[in-house]
């Protein structure tokens, strides 16, 4: 068959009501197995590391997202993070950014606790004919019924729950990595008959190389820094891309609007162009004081410079040179801003004071290099 739709996932009140049963089913056989001190396969979930934590109470804080002191982190204080930004665009990214702040949930043969759900036992219990880890706890548990002593359980399961926790934690990965990529190869073939359409989507994260957008199916997607304006883009790492010469700033969280342009099954890579060339966010004006101060003052600066390094000259024999510098600065400032200060700059350079006939070739062009690239800066 051939994928026709993608649409994200809902739970209904019958299954979030037969999870609760489930999580109070594996919680009930690790407490047993923990107070009965017998060899098990709990499932757990460490706290996070003191390096994840700075990094991430560093990007909170740049965020502008308010946040509990996280020296001694609960789990508690990650539900009142996200419940700060509810409001916030910044939520997706922020919620992927605390499943990345934690520790990945494995099995292990020492009850640690599960930091995630704030449960001190926990275990997969409810799934044996799915999940080997259930299957074996299975196993366990029905020998503690037939009333073996600890030494027996000691003899035979301590090396059987190492190996089977092991083994668990290792398969786990390799099987939610090849949903993952099978998700994805699906998500691409269904884009494949969208070739060429348009699609409302939200910056989901920024990288180096472009930014990913999602759509409201869930699909995923790249645009490619090679597909934007042409410019010079820095990543900050967390939420913003920046072109550095315009300023235009694109978020995490933001909306966009884009186009599939391309899309491979074997791959399940799909990328996207934005559809308008827009900025999505302009920043702050690079060098708005500059700018103002450039009007009143940039003028009579340029002219007295000049001035300055021209002394007993003679206007009629330089004018020719200077009709050449003021016409081809005419042309590169016409329709900006730069024109305004260059009509006072020809004003008095017509009118004004002398200048000289004894400036070569070289001194020219320095001062027209020097008078151009301010007009293109504030432009």
């Amino acid at each position: 068959g051939v994928c026709v739709d993608v649409q994200p996932r809902t739970r209904g009140r019958s299954e979030l009501l037969i999870e609760e049963f489930m999580l109070l089913a594996n919680e009930s056989a690790a407490r047993v197995a923990r107070e009965k001190s017998i060899p098990f396969v709990y499932r757990v979930h460490e706290n996070p590391s003191p390096e994840k934590l700075e990094r991430l109470e560093e990007v909170l804080n740049r965020m502008n997202i308010p946040h509990p002191v996280l020296d001694e982190v609960r789990p508690c204080h990650f539900a009142q993070i996200l419940k700060n930004a509810k409001d916030s665009p910044l939520l997706p990214a922020l919620n992927n950014l605390l499943l990345r702040s934690m520790a990945k949930a494995k099995y292990a043969p020492t009850p640690v606790g599960h930091f995630g759900l704030a449960l001190a036992d926990y275990t997969h219990f409810t799934s044996p004919i799915r999940r080997y880890p259930d299957l074996a706890i299975h196993r366990i548990l029905s020998d503690v019924v037939l009333g073996y002593s600890k030494d027996w359980f000691d003899k035979r399961y301590a090396a059987f729950v190492q190996h089977a926790s092991e083994r668990s934690s290792a398969a786990e990965l390799r099987a939610m990595t090849a949903e993952r990529d099978c998700e994805d190869c699906y998500k691409a073939e269904y884009m494949l008959a969208h070739i060429g359409e348009e699609f409302d989507a939200v910056i989901a994260s920024v990288t180096d190389f472009g930014f990913y957008v999602e759509l409201p199916s869930t699909v995923q997607g790249l645009v490619h820094v090679g597909s934007l304006p042409e410019g010079e883009y820095t990543c900050d790492g967390v939420i913003h891309l920046t072109e550095q010469r315009s300023n235009t700033v694109y978020t995490v969280g933001q909306a966009v609007r884009v186009r599939c342009d391309k899309a491979d099954v074997n791959s399940g890579n799909i990328d996207f162009s934005l559809v308008t060339d827009q900025p999505l966010q302009a920043g702050h004006p690079r060098m708005p004081c500059f700018f103002v101060l450039g009007l009143f003052f940039l003028p009579e600066i340029w002219y007295n410079e000049i001035c300055m390094s021209i002394s007993n000259a003679k206007r009629k024999n330089a004018m020719d040179k200077y009709k050449t510098l003021a016409l081809n600065t005419v042309i590169f400032a016409v329709g900006s801003f730069g024109s305004k200060i260059l009509l006072f700059f020809l004003t008095r350079l017509y009118t004004g004071n002398i200048i000289s006939d004894n400036l070569n070739t070289k001194e020219m062009l320095e001062i027209t290099a020097n008078f151009l690239i301010p007009v293109f800066t504030f432009s």
